[in-house]
């Protein structure tokens, strides 16, 4: 890339004078200075942006407090011992990404030592901010910028003239000499019958000899037709003849390292055009320089926007080697396949205090220096695994990350990132000190290219040859994503300061971001907490018939059982009921393609499901009947569902199915042996729009949407690809048509953001984190964001280990209790695909359920409609939740009793407050 950085400098230096003129109209209570090597770009209120024109790197002034914010660490030169040469200037990076070589050899480069110390960027003012365009990848070596032979006029006007430090002219013109060819005297040394001569001296014959040995040098070893200095004729030297060139005076081989680093820097710094050289080789017969294939072209934006820095990559203008020529004159392609977007931004070093923050389960907490040196760094997908992208591992046990967003504390001062756009695409990594750096950092990673590997058996199919490149020998291979992505990488970055440096704040921040973007509304002010019961209508199982096994029915609740347990309910004085029914359709919870509602006739009459429907209205409770529409649990000649059409497709063309234990949402316990299907996102819109017309001729009005709400996938069908951000938009279209078009209430199963906008209850909600091994912390972030504006339930209570505990962390999280059961006797599971749900029989845990409710309504019930304002951590296993009113509730997990306030608390035991705690001990 040619960049006049001069001419950047003074776009940036009138883009400062206009930001100064714009700040004397703006209030600044704290005086802000630009830091030292950075220009101001752009100014509102809030902020300010300034930029490093050397090193690209952004700072970000809070006018409110005087902190800056830097995009990278600013005394990572003092602090930095642990990485070393290109590891420790990989800290200036303001992206990495990673791809892979022909031959699955995966390379991670960045944009500061592949980029920035070659001076292979341009910076361009934008409204309200600056964009830097990348080129990533080295694109001409030293020696392309090492000129052997160039024209007279070339050389005195393009070189020489354009350098203004006269002794670096002076140097240069000690490197070159001008001469011309002229036919041999016989006298002297000569070349195929020409000999050397100097317009601008007269050449001494040792000086002749030397210059024509290094001239045959030059042209033999830049000339593929060409083994030694017999092969040089007349024609080979017809375009010297009769003409004034400068020459290299030293063989290539021959200058000092320093030497050559000089003039290459001259002719980097007058922006000197390798391809221009290379052209002009060809002109003289000789090979052109060849430019590095291996680059990337990326783009990325800052601006403000109010109190935010909006950080911007339109992936559209990415661009990546995709079938280049290499030397050989072969096809190869360098898939993109991610991109970490300011991995250092924010970082804190190795004596910092705090800790970073990431939205795994509930939330969860880093500490900063935590010495877990020997364990990995933390890494999990946003919205969960994509299913279409390869089996699952054997071991998985993780918690959905079910928000956008992530952030650090360092002090008394915090940012949070929220992704606004790639958020399907996104996996939050974080690290802390000591282990490759000295700094711990956390940040998004975007997947721009799906890839997977696949065995090789035989003749790979011409699909297949189009997504992978071949190596002799090997037995698998990397197959990718046949298109980037070409959608927007978007990341806004919110500060806070003293008392809301922390997941509180953080939590109480991204809770005003979706109310102001009108995605969650306050629930009306009520007392009393609804209790969630989901019940069971039946499930199938092979047994022998006729000694033949064959799949039979299993009946668990009928329409006319689940009315009589929710009236047994009832009448224990409960009067929020809100009642899921999975199973209730044909084949029970593996039930049929959901094209309408079939119902499942060993569960009764449709006039007996009306009545339950009814009863429910009657009640005032609410009505959920549940489908699954992602993961399709039959595919048999009469389901209407045909995989070849209908399934997404792996990476290797294959149909997406899975075992059902990963599909499974209802208990980690779950390890059922059946496979599902991955419908396909494109079918999911006619699917849905089918269904909702029948299902609401019912007179439902309520739906449990499943799998609908946390269940997100790509398809890699050949030449017909939906990758997961698309694929986000397509599920995100038919829970609105749900909401909008057919007014239903809707209940999500750990519903992803993106559905909040549409969710009415929300079951399955974390109350723990997936429990990597680096996390320190589980934090109630999710239920600080979404209490006041949701009811929500955990996991369900009769399949908690720990009753006790259960109880605890409902009241620490304002979680609704949540039973889940059915009527039949347990002991019809055993030895079945289900029968994970042992625990459910109802008569079991009715009166459990009953006591659990009192204990929890009494303490909740006066706060349910109200947010979830401060929490907080007063002891070892004992944290306080306040609320909106001042109420707080302190839990105590320890087995050994605690004094908050005066007031003694037993071991597993809760207390509350019907006012604010003074400071304890807050995390």
């Amino acid at each position: 890339m040619k960049t006049d950085r001069s001419l950047t400098r003074i776009a940036l230096l009138m883009t400062a004078v206009a930001v100064v003129f714009t700040s004397f109209c703006l209030c600044s209570p704290a005086t802000a200075q630009v830091p030292r090597g950075f220009d101001a770009v752009a100014e509102n209120e809030y902020l300010i942006l300034h930029i490093n024109s050397d090193t690209a790197e952004i700072a970000v002034t809070d006018k409110r407090s005087g902190d800056t914010w830097y995009s990278n660490p600013p005394d990572r030169d003092k602090v930095e011992k642990i990485a070393r040469g290109d590891g420790k200037l990989a800290l200036g990076a303001q992206f990495r990404l990673t791809y892979f070589e022909p031959g699955d050899v995966v390379r991670t480069v960045d944009s500061f030592v592949s980029s920035v110390a070659h001076n292979q960027f341009e910076i361009e003012p934008i409204e309200n901010g600056v964009r830097v365009r990348y080129i990533v990848g080295r694109q001409w070596a030293d020696r392309d910028f090492l000129p052997l032979f160039m024209s007279k006029d070339t050389f005195e006007n393009e070189v020489l003239a354009k350098i203004t430090d006269s002794r670096m002219r002076r140097t240069i013109e000690g490197f070159y000499i001008l001469l011309t060819l002229e036919k041999s005297t016989g006298e002297g040394a000569s070349i195929a019958g020409y000999s050397l001569t100097s317009p601008a001296t007269t050449l001494k014959d040792r000086d002749q000899r030397t210059l024509t040995e290094v001239m045959i040098d030059h042209m033999v070893l830049n000339t593929s037709g060409l083994r030694d200095r017999n092969d040089i004729k007349e024609s080979t030297l017809a375009p010297f003849i009769g003409t004034e060139f400068y020459m290299l005076k030293q063989r290539e081989r021959d200058l000092l390292a320093w030497d050559l680093e000089d003039i290459v820097a001259v002719m980097k710094d007058i922006e000197l055009d390798p391809s221009a050289v290379s052209d002009r080789y060809v002109q003289l017969g000789l090979d052109p320089r060849i430019q590095n294939i291996v680059v990337f072209h990326v783009p990325i934006e800052y601006t403000l926007d109010g109190d935010n820095l909006v950080v911007r990559v339109p992936a559209s203008e990415i661009r990546y080697p995709k079938d280049v020529l290499n030397a050989e004159g072969q096809k190869v392609t360098y898939p993109l396949v991610t991109i970490d977007v300011l991995p250092y931004f924010g970082a804190a070093d190795n004596t910092a205090d705090g800790y970073m923050f990431v939205p795994d389960g509930s939330g969860a907490l880093i500490r900063l220096n935590n010495n877990k040196t020997g364990l990995n760094a933390y890494a999990d997908r946003v919205y969960g695994r994509d299913n279409a992208l390869s089996p699952p591992p054997a071991s998985l046990d993780s918690k959905l990350c079910s928000f956008p967003v992530f952030g650090l504390k360092a002090g008394e001062k915090a940012f949070l990132s929220i992704i606004e756009a790639g958020d399907a695409l996104a996996q939050i990594t974080a690290d802390i000190a000591g282990k490759r750096e000295s700094y711990n950092t956390v940040c998004a990673q975007f997947r721009l290219l799906g890839h997977a590997t696949t065995s090789l058996q035989g003749e790979v199919d011409s699909t297949h040859r189009e997504s992978a490149q071949w190596v002799y020998g090997r037995t698998t291979i990397n197959v990718y994503q046949e298109d980037i992505y070409t959608g927007d990488i978007q990341i806004r970055y919110a500060f806070l300061y003293g008392g809301d440096a922390g997941y509180q704040g953080m939590a109480r921040y991204y809770q005003d971001y979706l109310v102001s973007r009108g995605w969650m509304t306050r629930l009306s002010p009520k007392d009393g907490t609804p209790l969630y019961v989901e019940l069971v209508g039946a499930v199938t199982d092979f047994r022998p018939v006729l000694g033949v096994p064959r799949e039979t029915i299993v009946p668990l609740t009928t329409y006319k059982q689940a009315k009589d347990i929710v009236s047994r309910i009832a009448a224990q004085g409960i009067e929020d009921i809100r009642m899921v029914y999975s199973g209730w359709m044909r084949y029970g919870i593996s039930h049929v393609y959901p094209t309408g509602v079939k119902l499942e006739k060993a569960l009764g009459s449709k006039s007996d499901l009306l009545a339950l429907r009814d009863y429910m209205d009657s009640i005032g409770g609410r009505f959920y009947p549940s489908v699954d529409f992602v993961m399709i649990h039959r595919a048999d000649l009469f389901s209407g569902f045909r995989p070849w059409r209908d399934a997404s497709r792996f990476l290797n063309r294959t149909e997406a199915l899975y075992p059902m234990v990963y599909a499974q949402r209802a208990n980690p316990a779950n390890r059922n042996p059946y496979s599902v299907y991955v419908l396909s996102p494109s079918r999911l819109d006619n699917l849905v729009s089918r269904y909702l017309k029948d299902y609401t001729s019912y007179g439902f009005s309520g739906l449990a949407l499943g799998d609908l709400a946390f269940q997100l996938h790509s398809d890699f069908r050949h030449r017909a690809t939906i990758d997961r951000q698309a694929a986000r938009s397509i599920v995100e279209a038919q829970i609105a048509e749900a909401k909008n078009d057919y007014s239903l209430r809707l209940l999500a199963v750990g519903a992803n953001a993106y559905a909040l906008p549409y969710v009415d209850d929300i079951l399955n909600l974390p109350t723990t984190c997936g429990g990597q091994d680096i996390i320190d912390e589980t934090v109630p972030f999710a239920q600080m964001v979404l209490h006041g504006y949701f009811d929500y339930a955990g996991d369900p209570a009769n399949f908690a280990p720990d009753r006790d505990h259960y109880l605890l962390k409902l009241l620490e999280t304002g979680s609704a209790p949540y039973f889940l059961g059915y009527c039949a006797d347990s002991s019809v599971l055993k030895g079945s695909a289900f029968d994970y749900l042992y625990t459910g029989e109802f008569e079991e845990w009715l009166e459990d359920a009953a006591t659990l409710y009192s204990t929890a309504n009494s303490v909740l019930g006066r706060v349910q409609s109200q947010r979830i304002v401060d929490h907080r951590k007063l002891l070892d296993n004992v944290y306080e939740t306040r609320f909106d009113d001042g109420t707080s509730v302190v839990v105590n997990y320890s087995d050994s009793a605690v004094t908050v306030k005066g007031q003694k608390i037993g071991p597993l035991g809760f207390a509350v407050f019907e006012e604010e705690l003074e400071e304890e001990q807050a995390i």
